[in-house]
């Protein structure tokens, strides 16, 4: 993203199939679906007079605004949230058959990693077909369900990935063994893994190992994949500070030293997720 020259924010995002519909449903569930234009309607000629564009816009200006009040602590990864509708033959999800059907609802193709990635933590609805035809569709089940999915935060609070500090909040479940291939939906089968790490796993970036202490993760060449050493950190007391060394500007109340940890912390965990490692 840049400032024009006129003062105007442009923004510009090239996103995955599987992103490009999550944004475009939550835009689509502010603005409504876009209506069919008229056979005599020969477009828009100046963009800054698209009514569609600007209710686009006014929609992303909402969901931020949602975000910016406290929308964003609440914010958990779950297939209920995300709406990505994904058809996939099951040869093609399991690799048994190379060509098939795997695309992301509206038409994008997928590749059969990127629709393992998203159903290892969805809701799946089986469709038999006969000649092309559906002739029965099956029950809708969910994969993790959210009594499991807490024990999974329990456990391992954080993204699994070796030096990954992305909480388990903003984390995806990932199945060791994939349910496709007769893989159990159960804790010692599962693990936390931010999007960032799930989506280079499933694109060959690494290996996961059952290891006697829960999970190992190994690169292409077999050596296992170690968190950055850290240093320690040594404080030293300055005498000069006491407990109301440092005030807040408004009315002289004292600084919440808790809230100000808090936040340095989530920020070094934030920070050492993006400096971890890709492999």
């Amino acid at each position: 993203m840049h400032w024009d020259d006129d003062g105007m924010l442009e923004l510009k995002a090239k996103l995955t199939p599987e992103d490009a519909a999550v944004v475009q449903a939550a835009l689509e569930s502010i603005t409504g679906s876009r209506p069919v234009p008229e056979p005599t309607d020969d477009g828009v000629k100046d963009p800054a007079d698209d009514r569609w564009a600007a209710r686009n816009v006014d929609a992303l200006v909402a969901m931020c605004e949602h975000v910016v009040s406290g929308g964003a602590e609440n914010l958990i990864t779950t297939t209920a949230a995300r709406q990505v509708v994904v058809h996939v033959d099951v040869g093609v999800l399991t690799g048994e058959a190379i060509d098939g059907r795997c695309y992301v609802e509206g038409g994008s193709p997928l590749s059969s990693g990127a629709a393992r990635r998203l159903g290892c933590d969805a809701e799946v609805v089986c469709v038999t077909e006969r000649n092309g035809l559906p002739i029965d569709v099956g029950r809708k089940q969910r994969i993790v369900p959210e009594r499991l999915r807490m024990a999974l935060h329990v456990r391992d609070r954080f993204c699994r990935f070796p030096g990954c500090g992305v909480p388990a909040h903003r984390t995806e479940a990932h199945h060791y063994e994939h349910w496709a291939f007769g893989g159990e939906t159960s804790l010692d089968n599962l693990l936390l893994l931010c999007g960032f790490h799930h989506r280079r796993h499933h694109a060959g970036a690494f290996r996961i190992r059952k290891a006697a202490d829960g999970f190992s993760f190994e690169a292409d060449d077999g050596h296992v994949i170690q968190p950055p050493p850290r240093e320690p950190v040594i404080l030293e007391k300055d005498p000069r500070i006491g407990p109301s060394t440092a005030e807040a500007l408004w009315g002289g109340v004292d600084l919440e030293f808790s809230y100000a940890v808090s936040v340095i912390a989530d920020a070094c965990e934030f920070a050492e997720a993006r400096a971890a490692p890709d492999s």
